[in-house]
């Protein structure tokens, strides 16, 4: 019952390479990668499939009928080697689902009751319900339902409010043999789904599996997750008020279209409407817009054998406006919601309409910063699925959301994230003596001597305030919302009130250790799992000419000390985890499936009445625990000395040296210290800023320095 992303481990170095202001509002270049990645075509069979994400669709009845956020399992001669999809898709066809206890799949169906339809299953039982918890590989479940019968295996995400993610693949028995496509949707949808199966005749509810289309001459349809939406899902009224008109507050109205019928569009528009609901008032308008194309917009029927350079019969484009002074400002002062929608038409009349609309709110709140989406009634942002990145070893990842403050002057109250420990279900609890680092950097572009370039580049961010998480067992649980309210000052010993600056970033970032070989000490990020930041960050720069990005988050990983700090304006850290190799100059050129729901489940919240922290063990005021820590030299070249003397004897002391963007380069673990004197190597390090972070039995210490060759 896999419920975790592994990601494959991928460093990225952005070209800039702009070629002037767009003139027109159509982005004509395919998805998927680019000649500048080394590849020049794609195999037809998994085109649409691979870059821009099997489409789902709930064909009947009306009341649910739409596109179904889907994740299908990759196919590939080490994933699931034997799917083949078929080129028309699976369209329109019921769907059957088991009503017994074992609805999930782990034993094998008598006779073919999903003969000729889709079988939709559920994941697995929630643990501790009625069917025990007994997980089984999805291979097993789709080989069961394959043989019972089914054209396709449908799974549904069990656990409430999860968004789906790929099934993975099990080899090493008949299992492996699965040769239908197999899916998994997210809870919501799936609720919706069997809620009207069960109160339904049979055959009355109809699905769609398809790489492209429904095989309709005229079908139009929003890209899944292709719409553009608002710089964070909550902020506090006062950043709004005091600086609504503050850059990267400035909403865009754009999404990626598709034309998924054989026959041409023409006049193609697409309408956006928001509106302001203040929380006990009534809704208003706050804005409309449309963009329009004339056309004619190409269809491509099914799944076309196409160069990855061909511009001239892409059916897929990006509306968005051509100049940015369509970009405008929000107004709400006080708290609320913002409700967005899209609507899709042209000249022809839609032959399936139910993907042409889209809605989504976002909120304004008190004190809560959330760039994913929260739980404003139990208080706790919104995990949809957990991943971490892959590499042999796995290594040291750190990985966060990047919020702009426009009003400043609050301090930082608490930060909210989510960790699982395992691949498979949730043990409860987390390993003895885990524990992993929070860090709070800002980030003010052009600082330190960089450009203006809205490139985050070494000497940019700051590390403003860090701490270490203990688990308390009982209390943090794996996959629950682990709550930090203690925070370190990172030039001394002692803990801080971190105050908020006016029109600053500020990078939230996880620390993910990397595992020792302990069972279940693996750390995976919780994520949001359904929101797509990347439409916006698109959209807002082609809009503003190539020079702009729309920074959501970034993760930063490195095996070793190999990587570089993105020290010169030639490297940056892209605003979206596996967004490509090359970005900006042709900046769809990338896996779309690949960016979706990459949105961290990091929430933080502010107060204008701070008081000190408290630490993992209740102590407030903490006086200085560490009687002296030194580092020398400073600025270094191929080592720094460390000496360090404790007021007492430590069990464990741990060194970590960090970058300025929050990449773990070295780190040593010592045992039974009072005071020590060591070397660190520094000769493979790059010149740039570094942290030295001192943790000895929860006492913490820091030292900044830097290094110059």
């Amino acid at each position: 019952m896999k419920q975790i992303n592994l990601r494959k481990l991928l460093f990225f170095v952005s070209l800039f390479c702009i070629s002037g202001v767009a003139e027109a509002q159509v982005h004509p270049l395919d998805f998927g990668p680019h000649s500048l990645s080394g590849s020049t075509t794609l195999s037809p069979s998994n085109w649409f499939l691979d870059y821009v994400g099997a489409r789902t669709l709930v064909t009947q009845p009306s009341s649910i009928a739409g596109l179904v956020t889907c994740s299908p399992a990759t196919i590939g001669a080490s994933d699931w080697p034997n799917i083949v999809w078929p080129a028309a898709g699976i369209t329109n066809v019921p769907i059957v689902m088991d009503t017994t206890c074992d609805s999930f799949g782990g034993t094998a169906w008598t006779g073919t009751p999903f003969a000729g339809k889709i079988a939709v299953i559920w994941r697995g039982p929630l643990p501790g319900g009625a069917c025990g918890s007994t997980t089984f590989p999805f291979t097993q479940k789709a080989y069961h339902a394959q043989q019972a019968g089914a054209v396709a295996c449908v799974i549904i995400n069990e656990y409430p409010g999860a968004a789906p993610f790929s099934p993975g693949y099990e080899a090493g028995s008949s299992w492996g043999l699965v040769t239908i496509p197999v899916i998994m949707i997210g809870n919501l949808d799936g609720i919706n789904i069997s809620g009207v199966y069960h109160s339904s005749p049979a055959g009355t509810v109809k699905m769609s599996i398809t790489p492209w289309g429904l095989g309709y001459a005229n079908d139009l349809g929003l890209v899944s997750k292709g719409e553009a939406v608002w710089h964070d899902y909550a902020i506090p009224a006062g950043q709004l008020a005091a600086g609504s008109t503050q850059f990267p507050y400035k909403m865009l109205d754009g999404a990626f279209v598709a034309n998924f019928g054989s026959h041409p569009a023409t006049n193609v528009k697409l309408s956006a409407s928001l509106s302001f609901t203040p929380t006990g008032g009534s809704a208003s308008l706050q804005h409309t817009d449309t963009v329009t194309f004339a056309g004619p917009f190409t269809g491509i029927a099914h799944v076309p054998a196409i160069s990855m350079l061909d511009t001239t019969s892409d059916s897929i484009m990006a509306m968005f406006p051509s100049t940015n002074s369509s970009e405008y400002n929000l107004s709400a002062t006080t708290p609320g919601t913002y409700n967005l929608t899209y609507n899709l038409s042209s000249d022809t009349a839609d032959q399936y309409s139910a993907d042409n609309s889209f809605s989504t709110s976002f909120y304004v709140t008190d004190s809560l910063f959330s760039k994913g989406r929260y739980d404003f009634v139990n208080n706790k942002p919104l995990a949809g699925s957990y991943e971490a990145f892959g590499g042999n070893p796995i290594p040291e990842t750190t990985w966060g959301d990047m919020f702009y403050v426009a009003q400043g002057g609050n301090a930082l109250s608490q930060v909210q994230y989510s960790l699982s420990n395992s691949s498979t279900a949730h043990p409860p609890n987390f390993n003895t003596g885990a524990t992993n680092d929070i860090y709070v950097f800002s980030w003010v572009d052009g600082s330190n001597g960089q450009p203006l370039d809205s490139l985050v580049q070494d000497g940019e961010l700051t590390l403003v305030s860090w701490t270490t998480h203990y688990f308390v067992p009982g209390v943090d649980t794996s996959g629950g919302t682990i709550t930090q309210t203690y925070f370190n000052d990172p030039t001394n010993d002692t803990p801080t009130i971190t105050y908020l600056n006016a029109n600053t970033w500020y990078y939230i970032a996880i620390d993910l250790p990397a595992p020792s070989g302990a069972p279940g000490d693996t750390l995976f990020l919780g994520i949001d799992g359904n929101l797509n930041a990347y439409p916006r960050v698109f959209g807002r720069w082609w809009d503003n000419g190539g020079q702009y990005l729309d920074y959501s988050n970034f993760a930063n990983t490195v095996t070793g000390e190999s990587l570089a700090t993105t020290s010169t304006p030639a490297q940056a850290e892209p605003p979206l985890p596996f967004a490509g190799v090359s970005f900006v100059s042709v900046v769809d050129s990338f896996s779309w499936t690949s960016v979706l729901g990459l949105t961290p489940s990091i929430a933080f919240t502010t107060t204008t009445h701070p008081t000190l922290p408290v630490n993992h063990t209740g102590v407030k005021n903490q006086a200085k625990v560490i009687d002296n820590v030194s580092l020398f030299p400073n600025p270094a070249s191929d080592h720094v000395d460390v000496s360090i003397n404790l007021g007492q004897m430590a069990n464990s002391v741990t060194y970590k040296v960090i970058d300025a963007v929050g990449r773990a380069v070295s780190m040593e673990k010592h045992n039974n210290v009072l005071s020590e004197t060591f070397s660190i190597n520094t000769a493979s390090m790059h010149s740039g800023n570094y942290y030295l972070l001192i943790t000895a039995d929860g006492m913490h210490a820091s030292k900044k320095f830097t290094i110059i060759k």
